[in-house]
C-alpha cells in the first residue's frame, strides 16, 4: 500500500482550516486580554505572555490536527486503545504522565488545556495586582490632577470707553475658545469662570490682581489671564497678560 504524500497528509489534517480558525480565536483572545488589561489595570507583561502562550498553543493545535489525521490514531480509537477525538479522559492522561509520556493529543485536551492556561494567566495577573497593592478598577483609567493639563481662566476684561461693554465678556469667550490646547494648557469654561467671578467680585466692573487670581483658582485654574479694552476715539486698544 502506497504511503500518502506530505501534501495528502496536510489535506487530511486540514491544516489550513485549523490554522485559520486558530488565528481568528487568537485575535479574539488578544482583544479580550487588552480589554481586561485596561479595565483591571493588569501588569504590562500580561499581553506579551499571552502572545507567547498563543504561539505555543499554535504548535499544540497543529500537532493535534496532524496526530488526529493519522490512520493509526483512527484505528486505535476504534479498538479502544486511544481516547476519542474530543475526549479528555483525565485518568488516561495522568497515567501517561506517570509513565513519563506525553498524553495522547485530542481536540478536547488541547482546547481545555488552552482555556486553563489562559485562565491561570489572567487570574494570576489579577492576584498580582491585588497583592501588590495596586488598585483594581473597572473602566478606563481616570486622569489624575497631576496628569491633567494645567488650566487657564480668562477673567472679564477691564473696559474703559463708551459702547465697549460687550468686549468685557466677549474677549473671555474668544480667548477661552482660541487658547484651549495651545502650549499644552486647557482653558476653563467661560461660564464657570464667570460664576466664580460673580462670587468673588460681585457686580464690580473690575478687580485687583489678587481677587482675579482667587476667582481663577476657585474655577479650577492654575493661571489667570486678564486684560483691558480701552477706547481711543475711533480706535480700540487691547492688552492682555
Amino acid at each position: 500500500m502506497t504511503e500518502p504524500s506530505l501534501w495528502q497528509r496536510l489535506k487530511r489534517a486540514r491544516i489550513v482550516q485549523v490554522l485559520a480558525v486558530y488565528l481568528g480565536a487568537s485575535w479574539v483572545v488578544l482583544q479580550i486580554a487588552e480589554l481586561l488589561g485596561e479595565a483591571l489595570a493588569l501588569p504590562d507583561w500580561v499581553m506579551p505572555v499571552a502572545v507567547i502562550l498563543l504561539m505555543v498553543g499554535l504548535v499544540v493545535i497543529l500537532s493535534t490536527a496532524w496526530i488526529q489525521s493519522m490512520p493509526s490514531t483512527t484505528a486505535g480509537e476504534r479498538a479502544g486503545e486511544l481516547p476519542g477525538d474530543w475526549a479528555i479522559a483525565p485518568r488516561d492522561a495522568l497515567a501517561s504522565l506517570r509513565r513519563g509520556r506525553l498524553p495522547h493529543l485530542t481536540w478536547g485536551r488541547s482546547i481545555l488545556g488552552g482555556i486553563v492556561v489562559l485562565a491561570l494567566l489572567f487570574g494570576g495577573a489579577g492576584m498580582y495586582v491585588g497583592f501588590s497593592g495596586g488598585p483594581v478598577r473597572f473602566g478606563p483609567a481616570e486622569v489624575t490632577a497631576s496628569e491633567a493639563a494645567e488650566g487657564i481662566a480668562v477673567v472679564p476684561f477691564n473696559v474703559r470707553g463708551e459702547n465697549l461693554e460687550i468686549w468685557r465678556e466677549g474677549m473671555m469667550d474668544l480667548l477661552t475658545n482660541s487658547l484651549d490646547g495651545v502650549g499644552g494648557f486647557r482653558t476653563i469654561d467661560a461660564r464657570t469662570v464667570m460664576a466664580r467671578w460673580q462670587e468673588q467680585v460681585g457686580d464690580a466692573s473690575a478687580a485687583d490682581l489678587e481677587t482675579a487670581l482667587r476667582a481663577a483658582r476657585a474655577a479650577g485654574a492654575m493661571y489667570a489671564m486678564e486684560g483691558s479694552v480701552v477706547g481711543l476715539g475711533n480706535d480700540v486698544r487691547l492688552s492682555a497678560n
